[in-house]
């Protein structure tokens, strides 16, 4: 895949901002402002080892990753220095939500 038909597939931040706003009765310049200030707070949780609740969607967890080494496929050596990565668990609702067929 292509960066352009990665980027034609991710959804705009203006487009969901507008979506929050009509349905909140919000401006768009509060809802901005609010998910600036929750992404900057689950982020300082994430930092602290904590994980972060996001409704329906799952959650965010810090994940410890120990070092590794490898071989690509060419046979080029890799090293992979571990350290914290967060993952999302997808929940279940909407994990089931993606699995049906289109």
């Amino acid at each position: 895949m292509s960066k352009h038909e990665a980027d034609s597939k991710r959804a705009s931040l203006p487009a969901l901002v507008d979506e929050v706003a009509g349905a909140t009765g919000l401006s768009r310049a509060k809802v901005r402002e609010v998910l600036d200030t929750f992404g900057a707070a689950a982020a300082r949780e994430l930092c602290d080892g904590h994980w972060v609740r996001l409704p329906v969607l799952g959650s965010l967890r810090p994940r410890t990753r120990k070092p590794r080494q490898g071989v690509a496929p060419n046979g080029k050596a890799w090293e992979d220095e571990g350290g914290v990565r967060v993952a999302l668990h997808v929940a279940q609702p909407l994990q089931d939500r993606l699995d049906r067929p289109v």
